[in-house]
């Protein structure tokens, strides 16, 4: 009989790992303004109770002080939202190389290669044209690469923005150096570029010192650098609360204007002053620490069920997140996505997210040989079982073709 399949594709949390709902502040102990519409921005109470959070973290592994004030934030229903509302502001038909004769272009937007694919998505419904920016050998965008692509007329118009996730990187699990991640910031704010730091996994980091935010990593208040991030994947994603941070007033005033956060008087205040509630009481680092520990075991067991088995390993160090980038080296013309459908088919099935899907043009490439594994969706048994039968599988198919196994 066929076992039912365990999903390691999925990149959401187990319900286990969820904050219990006697866990949050009764209601009555809210303020009562949040039933009524906000400020476009979001509560300056909820404002600035997020950015201590923020400031807490971010600067509590190397005593390094990295100042958030509430100030800099815009509220947001979360980093989708944050993204959707900064393509309003930002995305503009692009001006052509100088080179090039006046013409009217879709705005480029530049991200990393592999990417989380459903960002891309947000890109291309507010009409852009999404394309791969250099990518470094050891990870992350090729800074001088890209400085020679901008400098040159490379693009077919003027890339409006480039989106990175330079902490634990969804698929890769890569997180930038401080010196990669100032480096980056000083060549956005050098050619005008604005970079999109997505952040949502930065607190979930348990290995070694955690590298500051992008933000604070930008020279001055550079206008060019900003992050969007929230409490999903540390507290909950169904509270649906992020925010926007940024130094530009400017950007921020773009956001407030835009229609309908007029219209509805800034982005679900009662769940913003829950949040802020839940902060204060402390149960969000609660969460934020038990879902380190969590993670940090989850990902030793990846480590364990994957080494040892020749051609297949773990592309980057596992020290935050929620993904594994796992190369396999497959026997000759078979790809990721042909190895996956064969996961699925298997007697024991067991569910990766081929690599494929998460690269721009197109969303194909030749001969790709990564898949992304979530170890924060299931159980720790599940999650075990799930390791053995992608382990016991790749064996078998090594075997069967008679590449071999060291």
């Amino acid at each position: 009989m066929r076992s039912l399949a365990i999903d390691l594709r999925s990149g959401h949390p187990h319900a286990s790992h969820l904050p219990p709902l006697s866990s949050l502040p009764p209601l009555s102990s809210l303020d009562p303004r949040c039933l009524n519409y906000g400020a476009e921005a979001g509560a300056e109470a909820v404002r600035g109770e997020v950015g201590r959070f923020v400031e807490a973290n971010d600067g509590s592994r190397d005593g390094a002080p990295r100042p958030c004030p509430g100030g800099s934030l815009f509220m947001t229903s979360g980093v989708s939202h944050g993204l959707e509302l900064l393509c309003k502001v930002l995305l503009r038909p692009s001006e052509p190389p100088s080179s090039s004769p006046p013409s009217s272009s879709p705005p480029v937007v530049l991200v990393e290669q592999p990417t989380y694919f459903l960002a891309a998505e947000i890109f291309r419904g507010h009409g852009a044209l999404v394309l791969p920016a250099p990518m470094h050998p050891d990870g992350g965008v090729d800074v001088a690469e890209l400085e020679r692509r901008l400098s040159s007329g490379f693009y077919p118009s003027r890339p409006s923005l480039l989106y990175v996730i330079p902490s634990h990187h969804n698929p890769t699990g890569f997180s930038y150096s401080r010196p990669h991640r100032e480096e980056l910031c000083a060549l956005a704010t050098t050619q005008r570029l604005h970079v999109v730091a997505d952040e949502v996994y930065h607190f979930l980091s348990w290995r070694g010192a955690r590298p500051p935010r992008m933000v604070a990593c930008a020279p001055g208040a550079s206008p060019f650098v900003l992050s969007v991030s929230s409490v999903t994947k540390i507290f909950s994603p169904g509270a649906r609360c992020g925010w926007v941070e940024c130094a530009d007033p400017a950007l921020r005033e773009s956001l407030e204007g835009i229609g309908y956060v007029q219209s509805q008087g800034g982005v679900a205040p009662l769940v913003g002053e829950l949040v802020r509630a839940s902060m204060a009481a402390g149960a969000v680092q609660r969460s934020l620490d038990g879902l380190v520990a969590e993670y940090a075991g989850r990902a030793r067991l990846v480590e364990e069920a994957l080494g040892g088995v020749g051609g297949m390993s773990v592309e980057f160090p596992l020290d935050g997140g929620y993904f594994a980038w796992v190369r396999f080296e497959l026997p000759g013309g078979m790809d990721i996505k042909a190895f996956c459908e064969l996961l699925e088919a298997a007697d024991e099935p067991v569910r990766l997210l081929p690599g494929n899907v998460c690269r721009v043009e197109g969303g194909e490439e030749e001969g790709e040989q990564h898949a992304r594994l979530c170890f924060a969706s299931l159980d720790t048994e599940e999650l075990v079982e799930g390791l053995r039968r992608l382990r016991a599988e790749y064996i078998r198919v090594k075997g069967e073709t008679g590449s071999g196994i060291v």
